[in-house]
């Protein structure tokens, strides 16, 4: 309903310009005692004369002024024999001229809170009304002449529809927001797991090599002092690993909290042309993910994107395999552009995909020489032969490794050709930057 203030502005205009309107238009000097405002839960207009100004916007309502035929024709001043139609007559003209004046006033008050409300035509009904169930306010104003009921009735569910949906709208973004800085923070997270293994191994290199120097130009220096570094490499491998498993564990509860947060799968469909279906899909696949695009061909191709797939639970990977049963022949699946998590799923679940239609996956790679980040779409060809893993060498001219937590991703790729790779990150946004991939030779 209205907050409190605004009713009681709408009240009192009503009022006061009803009095003030009667006395300037029927020349009326009518003393009117009004009592108590009530809120009704129906519109219970007081007689069998009713005047009524509808008006809509983005909330909806209406004023009315209602009371018996002999008082409005008491208070008209008007021959009170006359019934039926024409007595409704006689009334309607300045009855409705009463009302548009109040209403417009009404309405104006409205207006500076709620825009673009529009008042329609005034209606005089002579008889029984019936409503629906609608709140309404109502005042009686009695004078000599007799008493009228002033009501009105404002429907806010257009308003309220439309505030929650910009909530909900609101809500999604924020919902995304978190989620693109979630995945941003577990990708860092992935960076310094990297660069703590890489250090630490490093480290135990240089040890090894003092080790072996010392063992070899001064070993009577090493039993002097009982140089043993195999306890210290022991405890820095141990160290790592730790480091590793923590960070892992840290980046795992993230990717659990950005999966509660995107807890369903949104899907948007491109036909191209009329066998040729294109798929996004963004999200966490559950039991109440929405499939159905996988029924909306029934011969072509179908290419399914996948990069923002963040996961699935049991329910949903249960549901996804229900639908791919049904998937007869005639229809090419093909999957590209896919997320590290959709690649576990389709290695780790059993009649999920049949890999063989992968044809493109996104990766994050980091260059142990210049600590340099990338993403890269790489296309494969699931027919060529069996090869070793590409290598992708950064333009400083250092190898550039796959980041962590991405074992599935290196077994994909030593399965498969891989054909193109394609950095989707920009590092640099003022250079051109070139990376140089090279593969291993291929077995013959």
């Amino acid at each position: 309903m209205l907050t409190n203030e605004l009713s009681e502005s709408i009240l009192h205009t009503l009022n006061t310009e009803f009095q003030s309107s009667v006395v300037s238009l029927f020349d009326c000097e009518s003393k009117f005692v009004g009592n108590e405002a009530s809120e009704s839960k129906n519109f219970n207009p007081l007689g069998e004369v009713i005047v009524i100004v509808d008006f809509l916007g983005i909330i909806s309502g209406f004023v009315a002024i209602s009371g018996s035929k002999l008082d409005f024709m008491a208070l008209l001043d008007l021959d009170s024999s006359k019934e039926g139609p024409e007595a409704l007559q006689l009334i309607e003209s300045p009855t409705k001229e009463l009302l548009n004046t109040i209403s417009g006033k009404c309405v104006k008050i409205l207006q500076n809170q709620y825009p673009s409300i529009t008042m329609l035509t005034p209606k005089i009904i002579l008889g029984n009304v019936s409503f629906p169930r609608v709140s309404c306010l109502n005042q009686d104003l009695t004078s000599d002449e007799g008493t009228f009921r002033l009501t009105y009735s404002i429907d806010t569910m257009k308003l309220d529809v439309a505030t929650l949906l910009n909530k909900l709208q609101s809500s999604q973004q924020t919902k995304e927001t978190v989620v693109n800085s979630l995945h941003h923070l577990y990708g860092n997270l992935e960076k310094v797991q990297s660069h703590v293994a890489k250090e630490v191994s490093n480290t135990i290199d240089y040890i090894r090599t003092i080790e072996k120097l010392v063992d070899k130009e001064i070993p009577e220096l090493k039993d002097l002092i009982g140089f043993n570094l195999d306890d210290t490499i022991d405890q820095l491998d141990s160290t790592k690993n730790m480091m590793k498993n923590k960070i892992g564990d840290t980046i795992g509860d993230l990717k659990e909290f950005q999966n509660t947060l995107l807890n369903r799968l949104i899907h948007k469909k491109i036909w191209n042309g009329d066998n040729q279906l294109n798929v996004w899909l963004q999200g966490y696949l559950s039991d109440e993910s929405n499939l159905n695009f996988f029924s909306d061909i029934h011969h072509g191709k179908l290419t399914i994107y996948t990069t923002d797939v963040t996961g699935a639970n049991d329910e949903g990977i249960t549901r996804w395999q229900g639908k791919m049963a049904l998937i007869n022949d005639q229809i090419e699946i093909r999957y590209k552009e896919c997320s590290t998590e959709f690649i576990d799923l389709a290695l780790e679940t059993k009649n999920f995909i049949d890999t063989s239609q992968i044809k493109s996956v996104i990766a994050s790679f980091h260059c142990a020489k210049c600590q340099v980040n990338e993403k890269f779409l790489i296309k494969v060809d699931a027919r060529s032969s069996k090869s070793d893993a590409p290598k992708a060498i950064c333009n400083c001219g250092g190898k550039m490794h796959l980041n962590a937590n991405q074992d599935n991703i290196q077994e994909f790729l030593r399965s498969k050709k891989a054909t193109e790779f394609k950095s989707i990150t920009a590092t640099h946004k003022n250079q051109k930057k070139q990376h140089i991939i090279s593969h291993l030779p291929s077995p013959h």
